[in-house]
Parts: C-alpha cells; structure tokens; sequence
C-alpha cells in the first residue's frame, strides 16, 4: 500500500492513505476524480433544488395572499350588490 508519505515524501496522518491498492493505477484515481466531480455536481444540484423550492415557497405564500385578496374583493362585491338590490327592492316597494 502507498501511503501519503510514500507518495509525497511529507509527514501524514495514518488514515490519509490516497491509494488502496499496491499498485497506484491510473484508472483508480481517475475514479477518484470521477466520483469527485459527480459529488460536486450533485451538491450544486441539491443546492439548486434547495433555492428552487424556496421559490416554489414564497410562490406559494404570494398565491395565499392574492386569494385572500380575491376573497375580500368578492365580499366587498357581494356586500356592495346586497345593498343595491336592498335599496331596489325599498324603492320597488315605495313605489307599488
């Protein structure tokens, strides 16, 4: 096994051993650096997801907003068309 320290010729940790193998092949650190690019990629894609359901959030918290407005406009509406017919209906029956 190539430690570290073999490999660079600096003082290392027990556990920091960047090679497994006996024989240093190109294809395990081009895994190495695969699986590393592929962990980076899926971070920035979790991120991004992550920024994409805040925005679905805050999408959803204006949409809460603008039917609470929708609801009071239709009450101000109903309320409005129930004193028009109100005042109709007096007027109808002042007049018969």
């Amino acid at each position: 096994m190539i430690t570290a320290t073999q490999a660079f010729g600096q003082k290392a940790r027990p556990h920091l051993r960047i090679f497994h193998s006996d024989v240093a092949t190109a294809s395990s650190f081009t895994e190495k650096i695969a699986t590393f690019v592929t962990n980076g990629l899926v971070f920035v894609t979790n991120g991004l997801v992550f920024v994409m359901n805040g925005l679905v959030f805050v999408m959803n918290g204006l949409v809460f907003v603008m039917n609470g407005l929708v609801f009071v406009m239709n009450a101000a509406v109903f309320t409005k068309n129930g004193l028009t017919d109100t005042m109709t209906s007096k007027a109808d029956t002042a007049t018969s």
